[in-house]
């Protein structure tokens, strides 16, 4: 798997999911405000960063090909932009 994977949130569902990653030898990019979340050690790359800054989300949605999240709180107006600039986002709908 060539692709670069990305998730927005570091909680216990994050660690679920890098569990198994892990397990398969994918690596997965980690942003959560907190570097005492639960994936700030396990993932392959941990980025502090606000969920709600949209910089933020923009420029750590870029560097990946796939972003998923495992959080509501989230700055949608950069998801969209995401989506506008072809990364692919897991769940993401526009309502």
């Amino acid at each position: 798997m060539n692709k670069k994977i990305g998730i927005i949130g570091g909680g216990q569902l994050g660690k679920m999911i890098l569990d198994e990653t892990n397990k398969m030898g994918i690596p997965v990019s980690i942003l959560d405000p907190s570097i005492d979340s639960p994936c700030s050690n396990l993932s392959h790359n941990f980025i502090q960063g606000d969920f709600k800054d949209y910089d933020t989300i923009l420029n750590f949605g870029l560097k990946h090909d796939i972003i998923s999240y495992e959080i509501e709180h989230i700055n949608v107006d950069a998801l969209d932009e995401l989506t506008r600039r072809g990364v692919q986002s897991c769940l993401h709908q526009k309502y």
